[in-house]
């Protein structure tokens, strides 16, 4: 059976400049996003996508969940 924990992956990002580091990294605006939970593209320098994340903001620490094959590379 094909279960979200087979295939699903997260990344914990802390600190006090974790919107503003990631805010350059990822397609969504997340400055001022606590409390959220948004869609998110990585691309490369021309535009093309790497990787999607859902990303959540949430006690003061946001979580990318995406793909286990893409977050382990």
């Amino acid at each position: 059976m094909l279960s979200p924990a087979n295939f699903l992956d997260a990344i914990l990002v802390r600190g006090e400049d974790r919107l503003a580091f990631l805010q350059g990294q990822l397609s969504c605006d997340l400055i001022n996003a606590e409390g959220s939970i948004q869609l998110a593209a990585m691309c490369n320098p021309k535009g093309r996508i790497i990787a999607l994340f859902h990303v959540i903001c949430a006690h003061e620490t946001v979580y990318l969940i995406g793909r286990r094959a893409i977050i382990e590379s």
